[in-house]
Parts: structure tokens; C-alpha cells; sequence
């Protein structure tokens, strides 16, 4: 069985009084499974405790309390861009999209300032410097991101992909750009 993950951490079940507390924070909704090379001795039970708590909705399986129906409300459902790096990022003709989108965001003539954010709302607007608007329209629902979980993808170009970012059970995005610019 292995010790350490590939990072460094370390593997352990844990008992504290014969309680085995990483079932207790997986059926809590707490904690989620991860199994490392060999280290399957609660696979079973681990597995229908996330099951039960994902069917319960419970902790990280809770699903988003929105501001009401995205399909309506298509400013209540947005993505923040936060720019970590010690330099400016020029997004101008960058794209956005989620795992099925219909048309990406093209980002209009925008740099995003070192230590700055902007929002991009799905719905209309008018674009400043922290806020974007990416006027979904023309289907029965113009909402893009999946309240259950979805995944972000931003691109400079058509084949260069900056990021990936998935996320669980939220309506709101916070994506650091600063690990792949």
C-alpha cells in the first residue's frame, strides 16, 4: 500500500475511538472518495456512503441555492475572473465556454489588470472593466452553466487552451488565471 499521494500527502484511515472518521465525513457530504494504487480496504463502504450522501444532497453534494431560474435570471448566473500574476493579461479575442456550449464568449478588447477581477454575467448588459456580458440568447433557455457541475474552458486561440476548470454543485465561478498565463 502506498504512503503518500503524488504530492506528498500522506494516506491514512483514520479511527478515533472506533470511529472510522473518514466514513463519517463522507456520508456527511465533508469529504469525497479518492483511492490511491492499492489503498482500497473501505472501497465498498466509502463508495455507498458518497452515494447516500450525493442521493441526500448532503454537504458538498448540496445543490446551489440560486437567485431563482437561470433560464430567466440570466445575470444571476456568472463567472469571475480573478488575475493573480504579477503582470497584466491581455484577453482580447479569448474565449469561453463550458462542456457544451453552443457559442463560446469572445472576450472584446479587455486586459485584465494584475490583481484584478471581472465578472462575465450569461445575461446582457453593458461591458465595463469588472464587468462583462455574455448576452446568451436564440434557445428556449440561454443559461451555460450547469448548476450540478460543469466545466470551463479558456482559450487565447481555437487551439490554445489556457485553462480548464471544473467545478460541483455551484452557480458561481471563481477562476484564478494565474497557473496557466
Amino acid at each position: 500500500m502506498e504512503d503518500r499521494d503524488q504530492y506528498g500527502r500522506l494516506l491514512r484511515y483514520v479511527f478515533v475511538n472506533n470511529t472510522f472518521v473518514n466514513l463519517i465525513l463522507v456520508q456527511e457530504g465533508l469529504a469525497r472518495t479518492y483511492f490511491v494504487g492499492e489503498n482500497r480496504k473501505y472501497k465498498k463502504e466509502l463508495l455507498e456512503a458518497e452515494k447516500l450522501a450525493k442521493s441526500l444532497q448532503l454537504g458538498i453534494w448540496k445543490k446551489a441555492e440560486g437567485c431563482g431560474d437561470d433560464c430567466v435570471n440570466l445575470n444571476d448566473e456568472y463567472v469571475v475572473f480573478v488575475n493573480n500574476c504579477p503582470y497584466s493579461c491581455e484577453l482580447t479575442n479569448w474565449t469561453v465556454s463550458d462542456e457544451f456550449s453552443r457559442k463560446p464568449f469572445v472576450f472584446p478588447e479587455f486586459v485584465l489588470e494584475s490583481g484584478g477581477k471581472v465578472t462575465l454575467y450569461t445575461g446582457c448588459g453593458i461591458n465595463t472593466k469588472q464587468s462583462l456580458y455574455w448576452c446568451s440568447t436564440g434557445y428556449e433557455c440561454n443559461a451555460i452553466w450547469t448548476n450540478d457541475g460543469d466545466t470551463l474552458y479558456l482559450r487565447a486561440s481555437a487551439d490554445n487552451l489556457v485553462l480548464v476548470y471544473a467545478y460541483h454543485n455551484s452557480n458561481l465561478l471563481y477562476v484564478d488565471i494565474e497557473q496557466k498565463v
